[in-house]
């Protein structure tokens, strides 16, 4: 969880030190929102994709493989993943902030591997559109908590209880900039 410190004179806290259990030396340290911690970075992602769009990566290049190195993708396919994945986690994100205990896929599940594929005859123009669309969805939906919701805990199916900060992080701002970190990668691959 994000907290933000703000000073301040003691004068208008003192009276109200059971509301502000992190009030120490002049500093109030304010829980920062889903919005406050994860807009900024969605919003510089979807820059970035709309300047990698109109890119084009040398041909045959390919992602290092993934860390349990199932994965490794063509410039097209990671395109494909960024427009599949921003819609499925809203929802789980939603899912998760109306309180569902669990929520999430893995790798395997067939309806991700189905969208995978049928996005990769899609143009790269469209999948960036649809990613970003996803990611200001995300924006959308990021905007609606409060301090409160970041405490939430929900289960995924292989990595247990998270917090809603856990899940954004994992799954939509974090993730989208691993794949843009990808996509970097296959423009200038190393030799």
């Amino acid at each position: 969880m994000t907290r933000r410190w703000y000073s301040g004179g003691t004068s208008s806290i003192l009276g109200h030190a059971n509301m502000y259990p992190y009030y120490r030396h002049g500093l109030l340290a304010m829980e920062a929102t889903l919005s406050e911690t994860f807009q900024p970075r969605l919003e510089a992602a979807i820059a970035r994709l709309q300047e990698l769009c109109m890119l084009q990566p040398e041909p045959g290049a390919r992602t290092a493989p993934e860390r349990d190195g199932s994965e490794q993708w063509e410039w097209g396919q990671v395109w494909a993943h960024l427009a599949e994945f921003p819609g499925y986690w809203n929802q789980e994100l939603q899912k998760a902030l109306d309180g569902a205990r669990q929520f999430g896929r893995t790798k395997a599940d067939p309806d991700r591997i189905a969208a995978l594929a049928a996005y990769q005859t899609t143009d790269v123009a469209t999948l960036c559109s649809t990613c970003k669309s996803g990611l200001a969805e995300t924006i959308r939906i990021l905007a609606t908590c409060t301090a409160d919701h970041s405490r939430l805990v929900s289960r995924h199916p292989t990595l247990g209880p998270m917090t809603m900060d856990h899940l954004v992080e994992e799954f939509l701002a974090g993730h989208v900039e691993e794949h843009i970190a990808q996509l970097e990668g296959l423009l200038s691959p190393q030799k």
